[in-house]
Formats: C-alpha cells, structure tokens, sequence
C-alpha cells in the first residue's frame, strides 16, 4: 500500500481518566502531527461530528440505560442506536482497518460494523478485564471461608477470561501491552500478536521540571482509586516505611517481598538520612 492506511478508531473511552483515554489522545497527537487519516468513533456526553479531511472525530452520547463502571465511565445497553449514523461516517470515511480496543458498547458497535463492511480488523488489550472482575467481588465475599472464596474468585476469573477472549476472537490482528498478554493471546487464540509498547513522553517528564526544595523523599500515586489498581495497599505501605525498625506489611502474595525490602531499606536509611519517608496520597 503506498499511502498510509485510513483507519477507524473505536476506543473504550476518551475523556474518561485512564490509561485507554491516554493511549487515544497520543494516538490522534501522532496522527494529526504527520497528517494521517483517522476516524475516531467514542462515547460521550453529546452526538456530533467534528473535524474533516484527515482527522474526524465522531462522538456518541451514552442515554439512560448505562450502568456505570467507573466513576467517568458507563456502557450504554442501548448504544447500537447509533449504528446508521456510525456506518454513514465510516462508509464517508472508507477506512482500511478498523481499531477496536475492548468489549465496550463502543467497541462492539465498531466489530460489528468491520465485520458487516468486511473491513480487516485489529483488536489491542489493554484491560485484564478477567482480573478486574474478581477483584470488583473479592470485597463482597468476605463472609466466605478462605478456601471457598479463593475458589469462587478463580471461577470467576476463569469465566470472565473465556468471555473476553471470545470477543478477541473477531479481529485478525491482535496487539498487547506486555510480553506476557502477548504470549496469553497467541496461545489461547491463534493469531498474529504483536507488542504494543506504551511509553513516557520524557520530553514532558523529565527531572529538570521539577522545581521542589530538598527533602524528604516523597512517593506519591497517581491513577484510578479502584479496587484492581490496589491502592489499599498505599496505608500499608506509609506504615511499613514509617516503621522505625523492619516493618512488613501483613498480608500475603506478590506484593509482600516489594514491601519487606522497603521496609529494610526504610530502616537503614534512618541511620544515614535523619528524616521521615513521606507517602504522598494526591486525589
């Protein structure tokens, strides 16, 4: 192909704040700095068109029979009203591939369409969904015995895995963000997998902005307070750093070993340098 493909876009989200709504923005960044033709398809407040020539943006609005998943973000049970509006701009558009990132009321309406237009389809992971879901019901079966909610959690994980997986089915080409999701999707599905870095403008985050006086270090998170991102940890782990001897935050699994080794680090650097570790919590 000598000119550069036309694609449509059909993402999970867009002015939600996560990781998705990231990749989104520095992908239509990139595309408009070189001129190249996009169709981006997402879920709104508002229905409208914008944009034309190389770069169209087509926003959906989400009715009232969403239920939320997050605080910003919702699926719209009903979103497949939109159907003939979407296939009269991407017919407009005539896109070579379609980019379809997750099983959202935004990315089924964009299967559907590659597949009735026959368009080649690429489909990128980018939510462990599966793990998601076990850990959105963990809190809720406190009141089971350990063993018997370690066994519910991993069905559900199970399921909800199997479930995401089919709908990765539908595109040709799958991309991942680790060499892991990589390796899963392979394996299980059977398609051509590639990586799909994602990177830090170190133009835009670079030491030589910061401009706060010498001290105490500081940790600090930035990201959804949601149950799969851990962030009950973030106490644990201010006590354990605060700890004036080897403190080990209680609990178990594949977090354990990073906060016993701040602990120790934690205790040895009181010797050296006097002064708190401050955990920084910014919402």
């Amino acid at each position: 192909m000598s000119r550069p493909p036309r694609v449509a876009f059909f993402p999970d989200a867009y002015d939600e704040a996560n990781g998705i709504a990231r990749v989104c923005h520095a992908l239509e960044r990139y595309t408009a700095r070189r001129a190249l033709p996009l169709l981006c398809v997402y879920g709104g407040r508002v229905t409208g068109v914008r944009g034309n020539g190389t770069g169209v943006q087509v926003e959906l609005r989400r009715g009232p029979a969403s239920f939320r998943l997050e605080h910003d973000l919702t699926f719209d049970l009903l979103f497949w009203r939109h159907y003939r509006r979407v296939l009269e701009q991407v017919q407009a558009f005539r896109p070579d591939v379609v980019h379809i990132t997750g099983p959202s009321d935004v990315g089924q309406l964009g299967a559907l369409l590659g597949h009735r237009l026959s368009i080649p389809m690429v489909g990128s992971w980018h939510t462990n969904l599966h793990q998601y879901a076990a850990l959105r019901v963990r809190k809720r079966l406190g009141w089971l015995p350990t063993k018997a909610r370690r066994t519910v959690l991993g069905g559900i994980e199970c399921a909800a895995l199997r479930a995401t997986l089919l709908f990765y089915q539908i595109p040709r080409i799958l991309l991942a963000p680790n060499d892991e999701l990589v390796g899963l999707l392979a394996r299980r599905l059977h398609k051509p997998t590639y990586l799909m870095s994602h990177g830090v403008d170190t133009d835009l985050f670079a030491p030589g902005k910061r401009d706060r006086p010498p001290g105490p270090l500081q940790i600090g998170f930035v990201g959804r307070l949601s149950a799969e991102k851990q962030v009950g940890l973030l106490p644990r782990l201010e006590r354990a750093i605060r700890s004036t001897g080897l403190g080990v935050a209680p609990g178990s699994g594949a977090d354990r070993a990073v906060l016993r080794n701040l602990a120790r680090r934690r205790a040895r650097r009181r010797i050296r340098e006097p002064g708190p570790l401050c955990l920084s919590l910014r919402i």
